[in-house]
């Protein structure tokens, strides 16, 4: 998963990846540390969020989403 992520990065030319998981999905969660090592080995930068389904934290996850935005930002920049 993480060489098909990377290629599709590659390919559409971007500079971070997000990685979206619904609370309580363990199995998806089980992979994040490798799937992130992987990803920023290429120079990927990673941010990983979990959420649920009903929104309750939107607060939350838009700082976070900002706050990777400026490190791809300040990434560009360097």
């Amino acid at each position: 998963r993480a060489k098909f992520i990377i290629e599709k990065a590659k390919q559409f030319g971007a500079d971070g990846i997000i990685h979206f998981t619904l609370k309580f999905c363990d199995t998806y969660q089980y992979d994040v540390p490798e799937l992130k090592k992987m990803l920023e080995m290429t120079g990927l930068k990673f941010l990983s969020i979990e959420a649920d389904c009903l929104g309750s934290n939107m607060g939350q996850l838009k700082t976070r989403f900002e706050s990777f935005k400026e490190i791809l930002q300040n990434k560009e920049g360097a």
